[in-house]
């Protein structure tokens, strides 16, 4: 699922010096809305209400700016935009990932990491059982044929 639903971008002719930005903080794998983050424009800060939603009016510049949205429990996000100084207001949702689905995440790639890993070594001992048997089979055939020829000999001699 993306990290960003979208930017929509309504305008209007007011022509103000500030804007309102808004949106709706959400927890990436469920979509449920995520009340208490904390999303911070340049020098602006908020906390979304219950139903994840945020409000926050910025300097209408075109220069790029920061968004950094946290909330305990989750990663931290941040990304940089740039705003329409034109518009009066910016719909901007965002989608947090929760900490504790990262570090299932990571520990499911780590526990198959570690089965490559053993199944990597359990190959290449059976290669090396492999290259051994061949070897020891490569030397029965060297003494059969030593064998072979001793006996041939004995049969030259004997005529």
């Amino acid at each position: 699922m993306k990290r960003l639903i979208g930017i929509l971008t309504v305008l209007f002719f007011a022509g103000c010096g500030g804007m309102d930005v808004r949106g709706i903080v959400r927890d990436e794998s469920t979509g449920e809305p995520l009340p208490g983050a904390t999303v911070r424009i340049g020098e602006r800060s908020t906390t979304t209400d219950l139903t994840g939603y945020y409000n926050l009016e910025v300097d209408g510049r075109d220069d790029p700016q920061q968004i950094h949205v946290q909330k305990a429990g989750y990663e931290a996000f941040s990304e940089q935009v740039t705003f329409d100084r034109d518009a009066d207001e910016i719909y901007h949702d965002i989608e947090l990932r929760s900490a504790e689905e990262r570090r299932q995440q990571q520990q499911q790639m780590n526990g198959q990491q570690q089965q490559r890993e053993g199944d990597l070594q359990r190959d290449q001992q059976q290669l090396q059982r492999e290259q051994e048997q061949l070897q020891r089979e490569q030397e029965e055939l060297l003494r059969e044929q030593q064998r072979l020829q001793e006996q041939n000999g004995l049969q030259q001699q004997q005529r």
